[in-house]
């Protein structure tokens, strides 16, 4: 079963929260990680590659430095799992 971008917002939202440790309303789709909720670059690292497992997917370099939004990662997220599911 092929995941809607909705989905993966949702799943990509419960593992940000834990990680960040923010509240779930703080973490709104535009939010940017860095200047709105204070995530530093060990903070993302840890993000990717909890990412990375959870979806089993990876991030290509290229990408890291334009996902910086809940929004953003689950549209890499959406296009990578397609992706994969076309081929």
């Amino acid at each position: 079963m092929n995941k809607t971008r909705e989905q993966i917002e949702e799943e990509l939202r419960d593992l940000l929260v834990t990680i960040i440790d923010v509240e779930p309303q703080e973490l709104k789709p535009q939010a940017h990680f860095y200047q709105d909720l204070g995530v530093d670059s060990i903070k993302a690292i840890e993000i990717l590659v909890a990412i990375e497992k959870r979806f089993k997917v990876s991030i290509q370099e290229k990408d890291i430095e334009e996902i910086t939004t809940l929004a953003k990662v689950a549209e890499v997220i959406y296009h990578s799992l397609k992706k994969r599911g076309s081929s």
